[in-house]
């Protein structure tokens, strides 16, 4: 082999290693920035849903639905958060590892390792997988119960007691019945007889009246359902 074939192998030998260890620095930073992104954006997600969570849902908050997706979101992004720390350390402390796949071949000195180890690796994707999953499952939560964040309660409740919705109730009662016992009062959950209802009063009474104009007067047993908020009354029987 004369002496310029050789030089052009040294010059070869010197310009991969090189040109593979800039290339894996290059994907050490992009990383390392995602890392960071995931710790940042996490953590603050956390706290401002932890803090402001009851601001914003306030007496709703008992009547939420798919409910358990909340702390799971919770607990994902925490631990998001904590293996995105472990991940920028492990970086860091990786950086300067040898590349043991290349160092076998004997053409090619020894690269730096950087962020291809496993254990890395491991840690880089937990963390990209626990923040995408805890993000995707607040989103859904937020999606479920969209219409307690949108849906203001202007003036507050107008039927906040027992008795408010006995009365508003009576009033949808035929002229012809009497009222005799009241059976049962129950607040709710909205119910599909009355579109975008949040808190309904659910009503049961027995009244004395006439199911035809011949008949005589017999117990009638009246269902209703009002809506705590804007005092819509429906027959629920």
């Amino acid at each position: 082999m004369c002496d310029s074939d050789k030089k052009e192998g040294n010059v070869q030998n010197d310009i991969l290693p090189s040109q593979l260890f800039q290339a894996r620095m290059k994907s050490h930073d992009v990383i390392q920035e995602h890392l960071k992104q995931i710790i940042t954006v996490g953590s603050a997600t956390l706290v401002l849903t932890v803090s402001f969570l009851k601001d914003i849902i306030g007496a709703k908050g008992s009547f939420v639905a798919w409910g358990f997706l909340l702390p799971f979101s919770w607990v994902i992004l925490g631990i998001g958060i904590l293996v995105g720390v472990i991940g920028i350390s492990l970086l860091v402390n990786n950086l300067d590892k040898a590349d043991t796949e290349l160092g076998r071949d004997r053409k090619y000195p020894k690269a730096f390792a950087v962020s291809s180890t496993l254990i890395v690796r491991m840690f880089v994707l937990i963390g990209i997988w626990a923040f995408g999953l805890g993000m995707l499952s607040l989103g859904v939560f937020g999606a479920r119960n969209y219409h307690l964040f949108l849906e203001k309660e202007i003036g507050g409740y107008r039927i906040i007691s027992e008795t408010q919705a006995v009365e508003t109730a009576k009033k949808q009662m035929p002229s012809s019945d009497m009222f005799v016992h009241l059976t049962s009062v129950k607040l709710l959950n909205g119910s599909p007889k009355i579109p975008g209802s949040m808190l309904i009063w659910h009503i049961q009474f027995i009244t004395q009246g006439k199911t035809t104009d011949t008949s005589p007067l017999q117990p009638i047993i009246r269902d209703f359902i009002v809506d705590a908020f804007t005092g819509e009354t429906k027959a629920d029987n």
